[in-house]
Parts: C-alpha cells; sequence; structure tokens
C-alpha cells in the first residue's frame, strides 16, 4: 500500500479524463517540484527585497528617467516598496494604488511606522482619485492586467499635459518562464509546451486556495504579454513611444540570449523583460475654417 506522503504527491486524475490527459499531466507532474508551506514572512522578505532593487529597475531605462521634483503615481504599487524609494530620492510627491487590499495595508503599516518621516509625501490607495501626475510609473505589473488597452486608456486621465508613463515588465510571455510557475517548475518553457488545462489542475497542489482554470484566473492574473502585443497595445490605445529597450540586464549571458533571439521566430522566446517611456499621442486638431 503507498504511503500517505507518496499519496499526495501522486497527481488526482478524474476518471473522465483521457489517456493523452493522463500522460500529459503524469509528465508535467514528473517535472514539477515538491510544493512548500507557506511562510508567513514572505511578505516583509519580498518588501525588502523590492525595495533593494528600485534603484536597479529605474536604471534600465538608460538615465531617461529623472524623478527629482515630480509626482508621480505608483500605479500596481504591491507592498509599497517602490514608492518609497521614489519619495526618499527626490520625488516631490507620491500616489500608490493597488486592487490588493492586503498589500495596500501592509504599505500603510510600513508608512505609519518605518517611513513615518514620509508620511508627508506618499499616500496609499486602493482606488484612483481625481488628480494628474507627472509620471505615472508601472513596475511589474504590465503583464497582470486584464485589459492592458483600457488600462492604457485610463492613465491618459491622470497625465499632466507633459506627462509621461514609465513601464518596466518581466518576463514576457513567451520566454522562457513566462508563465510565472517557477513555484511549480524550473522547466523552461512548460507553460507553452504543456496545456493549460494541465497545468491549472497541477497547480491546485500548490494553491489549493484557488480555483483558477486559466492563467488570466490566476491571483494576479496574466494577459500573456509578448513583445509584438506590447507595440500593439501602445498603438491601440493612442501612445507614442519615446524610448524602448529589451533584455536589459546585468548577466553575461545576455550576449548570448541576444544571438539566439536573432535567429528566425527566435525573437518572443528569448526576450524576457521590456522597459519603456510612452507619452499620450496629441489629440487630433480641427480647423473650424475648413469646409
Amino acid at each position: 500500500m503507498a504511503s500517505p506522503a507518496a499519496a499526495e504527491d501522486t497527481p488526482a486524475i478524474q476518471p473522465t479524463a483521457s489517456p493523452g490527459d493522463r500522460i500529459t499531466r503524469f509528465l508535467f507532474h514528473a517535472i514539477c517540484v515538491p510544493p512548500k508551506p507557506a511562510d508567513p514572512e514572505d511578505a516583509e522578505t519580498y518588501f525588502r527585497w523590492r525595495l533593494a532593487q528600485a534603484e536597479r529597475f529605474l536604471r534600465r531605462f538608460g538615465r531617461r528617467l529623472d524623478i527629482r521634483n515630480k509626482t508621480i503615481l505608483d500605479f500596481g504599487c504591491g507592498h509599497g516598496a517602490m514608492s518609497f524609494f521614489l519619495a526618499q530620492n527626490g520625488a516631490r510627491r507620491v500616489v500608490g494604488v493597488d486592487t490588493d487590499k492586503e498589500r495596500i495595508a501592509f504599505a500603510q503599516h510600513k508608512l505609519q511606522s518605518e517611513f513615518s518621516a514620509l508620511q508627508d509625501k506618499i499616500r496609499y490607495l486602493v482606488e484612483l482619485q481625481a488628480e494628474r501626475f507627472d509620471l505615472v510609473l508601472s513596475e511589474d505589473c504590465f503583464e497582470h492586467y486584464e485589459d492592458p488597452e483600457r488600462i492604457m486608456k485610463l492613465l491618459r486621465n491622470y497625465l499632466t499635459p507633459e506627462g509621461r508613463v514609465i513601464i518596466g515588465f518581466s518576463p514576457l510571455w513567451k520566454s522562457p518562464y513566462g508563465g510565472h510557475i517557477g513555484y511549480m517548475t524550473r522547466f523552461p518553457w512548460a507553460h507553452l509546451l504543456f496545456p493549460e488545462r494541465i497545468i491549472m489542475l497541477e497547480r491546485r497542489r500548490y494553491r489549493p486556495d484557488e480555483s483558477a482554470r486559466t492563467f488570466a484566473e490566476m491571483r494576479g492574473g496574466l494577459n500573456k504579454m509578448t513583445y509584438a502585443k506590447f507595440l500593439r497595445t501602445m498603438r491601440a490605445s493612442g501612445y507614442q513611444i519615446e524610448y524602448l529597450a529589451s533584455n536589459v540586464s546585468d548577466s553575461r549571458l545576455m550576449p548570448s540570449v541576444n544571438m539566439l533571439r536573432r535567429l528566425p521566430f527566435c525573437f518572443e522566446y528569448f526576450t524576457k523583460n521590456l522597459y519603456a517611456i510612452v507619452r499620450p499621442e496629441p489629440a487630433p486638431s480641427f480647423d473650424s475654417a475648413a469646409p
């Protein structure tokens, strides 16, 4: 008889599953790592890591980003690390907004305790209020927006006339780990090699509190954003791209990766990250005197 531990480690296959699905899920299960218990310190650890990475994130815009004396909307601020960094490094005012109430509560607690000296410069919200900003910053969020075109059109309402949207995110969907399932497997392109329904079934061992059937339904969601889809989104939402860079990294392997993405049909599969500065297209002018 199998031990309880062995039984828990075996993927539960529905009796009605086809033989193909049984084999596919067995193969996917074979490349997965065992689930780990939740760590109650994860939020604090993640916050510290984000705070340490903030300067590097901003540097990836090639010195084209000046935050000094700017009003900034940190759109999708998460636990608030970037907002604190911006306020500490010259921003005049920062508003962090996120739909995740637990993360906003974490950021507000940090503002009232550890970063109380910044209370006059930072505010955290779960809903946007009528206000305009010099910069809107989207850090590692763009691949999570359910409707990125709608979001970009919305952000126009919160920009000053000379305002810019700063976007940086990773990984892109078709890159080796674009499925955001590194806690399940480190097998590259697993999210593309295996059917979505199989991945979601296996994922329930790692996230038993979720019943997601698709990547879009996962907590945080994924919109399967690629480099080409990003360009289409900017055009469709009425933005001009002032700066665009991809595969920005200090890794010694990146030159080799960039060589691989020059091969036919390989660009998207070896493009990991994207950094862009965009501004709204000017509204068309109409000459009232014209016939």
